[in-house]
């Protein structure tokens, strides 16, 4: 729509220029019996103010319009009888619309190479109302120290030093000024590699092998957490990108959590050695509810007589035989029974006779006497 700009109070001019706007093809007339006055079409410019336009009788609204963008006028329409100082743009073409800075770039990415980082973007999305014009380049290690324009959304920056981290940031500009930066992105020049060792498993990926030694062609890499079973691992030396070498091995994988080298997969006590077995019974300590080393159905830690039955009491006393002195309760100890001949384990079988002076009783005075 063509809003109209005039000079002086006619609401024929008015009426007449919003008839215009109706359409955008009606011709402009030197002469408008309405306005009394003349209409004349010219375009204003921030520093030289009013200026006509190279339009003539015929010309269409829409061609003033084109006319006055390609030029990057605004577009006003005065009457000639009217002091063209108190007349204001009519916005109606790019240049009367109020810029403003463009937004941030989008997709800002940092790609490093030898003594030089590349930059790319893509124009911000918001570019203010005004074309973008350009952008700037800001970088630095540590903070943003130099700068310099550019007109693509890609850039370059050479002669940096290698092994040191460089931010960069970028700023898009139009007519209205500079927009702000992007988010900085950081980035690492380094040399070039020549010589490096790739590894793979089971004929996957290609990985890059960690601690290469080109000094002494020694390299090592953690492969992962492969399954068990068998597994060929190939490796192969690059030189710049070119295969010098290979060789593949294969190897066997078993999974051992508790260390007690038998496989997870057939780990009988997981968690616990399985070769500790005290009571030898077949199931490792770790997983057996009842550790019995005598067989005597007496776990080791309650056990009163360890290494023998704690239900054989032959005499009673509540002390195991394997454990008492004097098994069959007769007052001899079975050490004094053994000498004597006679039968620790028959109360009734007890040294008699010379050998009761000679094998008194345990404990006391001899009370036995000679048959």
């Amino acid at each position: 729509m063509i809003g109209a700009a005039y000079g002086g109070d006619s609401g024929s001019a008015v009426n007449v220029l919003s008839q215009f706007a109706e359409n955008g093809g009606v011709r402009l007339d030197d002469r408008n019996p309405d306005a009394r006055g003349l209409l004349t079409h010219g375009a204003v410019d921030a520093e030289t103010g009013l200026v006509p336009l190279p339009v003539v009788f015929g010309t269409t609204v829409a061609q003033a319009q084109a006319i006055a963008n390609e030029g990057g006028f605004c577009l006003v329409m005065v009457l000639a009888n009217r002091d063209p100082a108190t007349v204001p743009p009519a916005p109606e073409t790019d240049a009367c619309r109020q810029a403003d800075v463009p937004g941030i770039v989008q997709g800002l990415a940092a790609l490093a190479g030898d003594s030089e980082v590349a930059l790319d973007w893509s124009p911000p999305a918001d570019d203010g109302g005004a074309a973008v014009t350009g952008y700037t380049v800001y970088y630095g290690s540590g903070s943003f120290t130099d700068s310099f324009p550019v007109s693509a959304t890609a850039a370059t920056i050479g002669g940096l030093e290698n092994g040191v981290t460089y931010m960069f940031t970028v700023t898009a500009s139009n007519a209205a000024g500079e927009g702000p930066q992007a988010a900085p992105v950081s980035a690492t020049p380094a040399a070039p590699v020549r010589f490096t060792v790739e590894v793979s498993v089971d004929g996957g990926d290609w990985f890059v092998a960690d601690g290469y030694d080109a000094s002494s062609e020694a390299w090592q890499h953690q492969v992962g957490d492969l399954p068990d079973g068998q597994h060929t691992v190939a490796a192969r030396l690059m030189d710049l990108g070119m295969q010098r070498g290979s060789a593949s091995v294969t190897i066997t994988v078993v999974h051992d959590a508790d260390g007690d080298g038998v496989g997870d997969a057939d780990d009988a006590c997981p968690g616990f050695d399985d070769s500790v077995d005290v009571d030898g019974d077949g199931i490792a300590d770790g997983c057996d509810d009842l550790i019995d080393s005598d067989g005597d159905g007496v776990a080791d830690d309650d056990d009163v007589c360890p290494g023998f039955d704690d239900s054989a009491d032959l005499d009673g006393d509540g002390v195991p035989d394997g454990c008492d002195d004097d098994r069959d309760g007769d007052g001899f100890s079975n050490d004094e029974e053994g000498r004597a001949g006679t039968d620790p384990d028959d109360a009734g079988s007890k040294p008699r006779g010379p050998t009761c002076d000679q094998y008194p009783p345990q404990g006391g005075p001899p009370h036995c006497r000679a048959d």
